[in-house]
């Protein structure tokens, strides 16, 4: 993925143009010149189309992120215009260049920098504009339609539809307990508040915590640390409640690109939530049946949990900022 993610790169992709434009060069191709030198330009007039249209649509990115808009994906746009121009300049090649367009855009799903529809789109778009260079610039070339060929495609798109499933799905999972907008600083009667980071929030941290610390030097939070951590909680009334989460997962890279955590509350299972990246407030219901008049216990299992750095050896999961338990179903 990582490397993917790069490919689709416009400087990435233009490398990969002029590298088969030199080599053609070398090996006095003109075919293969040609091909290198259209790539180089599908990958300039491609970039202009996606950035015209972000500014045009201004869609905003996953997780809030704001350094960019999202649709089309940028990085989907070059590496489909690049597969168009190679796909049509080596007519055999075609499957395996669309596919591997295919997965440097879904790359870009697995980073959360895009959602699929910008990966469409820029599929369509660059696809377009490279077949409309490729037609103009380099003429008619022949094709033939072997059974090799045609079993290329069919185990491309063996791969390729599964893969757009399983990310969609990614995706929508990733949406199912995230909230829209900010957890609402107006709490209603009877909310519990958990301020992690402070000295009224220790007496309910039990174990699997950090210690006490400020995000840059701006708000309190502490670490989830290894594969568990258990709060103990107030007693409630014996009726449904919700629970707010506002957290950030660590992620250092390794599994996906999100962290996967399953909540317990005394002891039976209230919901699997992905995390997204950065800071981010996610809701659940806590059922009436599963509450006691004593205290309740509540349990985090993360799916990974990685070293801080290499001086420190703590292994993190998930900084907690802020948990609400209200009385009443989730909000959304």
């Amino acid at each position: 993925m990582f490397l993917l993610d790069h490919l689709g790169h416009g400087v990435g992709a233009a490398a990969l143009g002029l590298a088969v434009a030199v080599f053609g060069l070398v090996t006095r191709n003109r075919r293969v010149l040609r091909a290198g030198l259209v790539v180089l330009l599908a990958v300039v007039v491609a970039g202009l189309l996606a950035n015209g249209l972000k500014l045009v649509f201004q869609l905003p990115r996953p997780g809030h992120r704001v350094f960019s808009y999202s649709f089309p994906s940028g990085h989907a746009t070059t590496a489909f215009a690049v597969a168009a121009v190679f796909g049509y300049a080596f007519p055999p090649a075609a499957p395996l260049l669309y596919l591997g367009a295919l997965v440097t855009g879904l790359a870009r799903v697995y980073y959360r920098d895009h959602f699929v529809i910008d990966v469409a789109g820029g599929a369509l778009l660059g696809t377009a504009c490279g077949l409309v260079l490729a037609r103009w610039l380099l003429g008619r070339v022949e094709r033939k339609t072997t059974a090799l060929i045609r079993w290329a495609w069919a185990a491309a798109a063996i791969v390729g539809i599964p893969a757009i499933a399983w990310f969609a799905v990614y995706e929508r999972e990733l949406g199912r307990h995230l909230l829209r907008s900010p957890l609402t600083r107006g709490r209603p009667e009877g909310t519990i508040t958990i301020p992690f980071g402070t000295e009224a929030a220790r007496a309910s941290l039990e174990s699997g915590w950090s210690g006490d610390e400020r995000w840059n030097g701006e708000f309190p939070f502490v670490w989830a640390e290894g594969l568990t951590s258990t709060l103990r909680i107030p007693p409630l009334a014996p009726q449904d409640h919700h629970l707010r989460l506002r957290v950030n997962p660590f992620l250092s890279g390794q599994g996906l690109s999100c962290q996967v955590v399953a909540v317990d509350f005394n002891g039976t299972g209230i919901g699997r939530v992905l995390l997204d990246r950065g800071w981010n407030d996610y809701e659940l219901e806590i059922p009436g049946r599963l509450i006691r008049p004593v205290p309740n216990e509540m349990e985090f299992r993360y799916g990974y949990a990685h070293p801080a750095s290499r001086r420190d050896t703590r292994r993190l999961a998930v900084a907690f900022q802020s948990l609400e338990i209200g009385i009443g179903g989730p909000s959304h």
